[in-house]
């Protein structure tokens, strides 16, 4: 009976035992179970697929994120749902039968609002231990997003292979891993000769010092190619981080910049030299001079500027044409360069002006031989395709530190010096003073001056008449400009006429002379006090760089002037500067009515060629030479041949200048009809004048009768109070043009 209890005491403590063990052992499943449910929950979380597992009625009893965003659901709303609600027609036929063990397709998946979705579809049934099909494991990849996955490293390796930089891959310690075509055709290397090297331009430590520290680095470098080649490089780096920050591998991107710099080098030779003669332009020659000043303020050197201006360039640019100028120019460059030592510097400012730096000058007898040496280059001829052209160089110059210590200073005082020597006869070369300062000032007030005048109205016109030397009767008059300056007073025309013709305001205020002078000689006529005719000087820069023909034209028309008492007076020096253009504005001028008269005829050296071919009706003996007769035999010889040749050309003569007696009967006996001077009257203002006229008219009768045709009217003059504001007159000026 105790034995019986025992073993029942046995058998239970036995069950009991067992019981634990299973109930730890299904502890310890359910523990693993969830631990890979947890598991299988995070692989499904990260998984690149949609994953459904279906029951075997396919509906949908788990679903991860991913494929709840493919089918743009939310969990709750596909749980217990068909998965045939995504499937095509057409999609169910590929798909075939779920519950085979196992296939892969493609369909598409249709979403809401009617989207289509291409996916691969892997499948596998799940069956239980019985063999009894228990549902299906689907696995739905995105083929549109592999698809343009796969678009966007097709295009990844077309930029590689077709990019214009080369392209480099470079592991972490910078040897290179891949290179593009365009790293071959730049370099020169074959990939086959640089993979697994390290590139050249990691030789700048910085570089590789940068790409550890900041991880990018940027710049220009010279790099080489193969053949040996230098080329300037644009290079990129820029490091690759794996997903812990690590450094996992470097891009490098580059380009040839070599045609840039090209560009860029051409681009500063444009900017600072002249692109006809290759000289340094004014910009360029600025920079050099302040550094050669700089210079020689430190060793205490003396340092030249030499300003050069072509001497008769615009007759040979306009008479030949451009591109004869152009060559001219080069050609003149070349000289000037080869008349200089390799240190000095020849620039072009513009136009036929040129400028040079002589740095540290052995001596001023130097400076002197240098500028006879550049006068003689310039003066040998030069053949233009053909045509032979000569020019002459009138040079000025200006020494440091004595005639200025910074660049603006040197320069305007070479010109200063330059202007010296072009008065001076051209063809020669000044140094810079003192006086040519003052000079240059003055003359610059005196430009500034003669705008304010023009504009102020403080400009007149005085007549001089020019009279019949048999009769005396008054054939016309000559209009000459006055300026009456409020503080200066009287300015001699000898001293702001040169100005004007420099400066281009000889345009605006021939104008005003021509339209002031028809206004003054048509208001007379309208009073019946003249009849005749009113000269008008023309300037070489009317003719030269304005449209004269229609001022003449314009001035006609506005005032009412019968274009036959207009006469016009070019100079004889303006026919023989520019021949081919005067010759032909005078042709066009005769069509208008007026007459063309050749003043201070004589002092040319080719008169003679060119009365055959102008269209001209008078010419007017140069007082020069009306100033020695008749004592002056070299004087009274020339007068005559100028007389006789009148003559038989059928000229009208007019002399200039006439002061004496003797000089009428001299020139009346010779055949001279007409003559204009001091004899007869100095110019006289407008009103005066016109008092004069009237004077005339009531004693016409009396003065013919007496003997003097103009006794009368010079004692009217003399004693009129209307001369009293006529500026005082040298009987050795001249007594025809605007500045007589």
């Amino acid at each position: 009976m105790q034995i019986a209890h025992l073993l029942l005491a046995v058998a239970l403590l036995l069950a009991i035992a067992l019981a634990i063990y299973l109930l730890y052992r299904y502890r310890i499943a359910a523990a693993r179970a969830e631990r890979a449910e947890q598991i299988s929950g995070q692989i499904l979380a990260i998984a690149q697929e949609g994953y459904l597992h279906l029951d075997p009625d396919h509906r949908i009893l788990e679903a991860n994120d991913l494929a709840c965003h493919l089918l743009q659901e939310s969990r709750e709303a596909l749980l217990n749902r068909s998965i045939f609600a995504f499937f095509s027609h057409e999609a169910l036929t590929g798909l075939g039968n779920l519950g085979r063990p196992e296939t892969s397709v493609e369909i598409e998946l249709t979403l809401a609002g009617n989207r289509r979705l291409p996916c691969r579809v892997n499948h596998k049934a799940i069956v239980d231990p019985s063999g009894r099909f228990a549902g299906t494991i689907l696995m739905l990849d995105n083929l549109a997003a592999r698809s343009q996955q796969e678009v966007y490293l097709q295009r990844a390796a077309a930029v590689f292979d077709h990019a214009a930089e080369g392209v480099m891959i470079l592991n972490k310690e910078g040897r290179l891993e891949l290179v593009n075509p365009a790293f071959t055709a730049i370099t020169g290397f074959t990939s086959e000769e640089v993979l697994g090297r390290t590139p050249q331009f990691f030789r700048y430590g910085h570089i590789w010092a940068d790409l550890l520290s900041v991880g990018h680095w940027r710049g220009e470098i010279i790099n080489h190619r193969k053949n040996g080649e230098s080329y300037p490089e644009w290079l990129s780096l820029s490091a690759v981080h794996a997903y812990d920050g690590s450094v996992q591998s470097y891009i490098g991107l580059f380009s040839d910049v070599s045609h840039l710099k090209k560009s860029e080098n051409e681009l500063k030779h444009m900017a600072h030299y002249d692109a006809l003669t290759d000289l340094p332009n004014r910009t360029l020659m600025s920079i050099q001079l302040n550094m050669a000043l700089e210079r020689a303020a430190r060793r205490a050197n003396k340092l030249a500027i030499f300003g050069v201006d072509l001497d008769g360039f615009k007759t040979v640019n306009d008479s030949l044409g451009h591109p004869a100028g152009d060559l001219l120019l080069q050609t003149i460059a070349t000289r000037l360069k080869q008349s200089l030592r390799s240190e000095d510097v020849v620039a072009r400012l513009g136009g036929d002006e040129f400028a040079m730096i002589i740095e540290n000058p052995p001596s001023a007898i130097h400076l002197s031989h240098l500028a006879e040496k550049i006068i003689a280059a310039v003066g040998r001829p030069v053949d233009l395709n053909g045509s032979k052209a000569q020019v002459t160089a009138s040079i000025g110059i200006a020494i440091y530190p004595q005639d200025g210590e910074d660049a603006t200073t040197l320069l305007k005082a070479a010109d200063t010096a330059m202007y010296a020597s072009k008065q001076s006869g051209k063809n020669t070369y000044r140094y810079h003073d003192d006086e040519m300062a003052k000079a240059a000032h003055q003359r610059m007030a005196l430009e500034q001056g003669l705008r304010l005048a023009m504009e102020m109205g403080q400009l007149e016109l005085s007549y001089q008449p020019q009279v019949d030397i048999r009769t005396g009767d008054v054939l016309g008059v000559e209009a000459l400009v006055r300026w009456n300056h409020p503080e200066l007073g009287a300015v001699q025309p000898s001293e702001f006429i040169s100005v004007a013709e420099e400066t281009g305001l000889i345009v605006p205020l021939g104008e005003w002379v021509l339209r002031e002078a028809c206004e003054q000689v048509q208001e007379w006529v309208r009073q019946e006090l003249f009849m005749g005719t009113v000269s008008v000087n023309v300037a070489g820069r009317q003719i030269e760089r304005s449209d004269y023909y229609g001022t003449v034209k314009r001035v006609l028309e506005e005032t009412g002037i019968n274009p036959k008492r207009l006469v016009l007076e070019i100079k004889e020096s303006i026919l023989l500067r520019n021949a081919k253009q005067a010759l032909a504005e005078l042709g066009h001028l005769r069509t208008l009515g007026v007459s063309i008269v050749i003043d201070d005829f004589g002092v040319g050296y080719s008169s003679l060629a060119y009365l055959k071919y102008l269209s001209a009706q008078g010419i007017k003996i140069d007082q020069r030479f009306v100033l020695g007769l008749p004592g002056d035999k070299n004087d009274a010889a020339i007068t005559r041949a100028i007389i006789a040749m009148a003559r038989s050309l059928d000229f009208a003569l007019t002399a200039e200048g006439v002061e004496t007696e003797a000089q009428k009967d001299f020139l009346e006996k010779e055949g001279c009809t007409q003559a204009q001077g001091f004899l007869y009257s100095k110019p006289i203002p407008a009103e005066a004048f016109g008092n004069w006229l009237q004077g005339r008219r009531r004693q016409a009768g009396q003065n013919r009768a007496g003997g003097d045709p103009l006794a009368g009217e010079r004692r009217e003059l003399e004693g009129s109070d209307d001369l009293a504001d006529v500026p005082p007159q040298d009987s050795n000026q001249p007594s025809s043009g605007w500045w007589h």
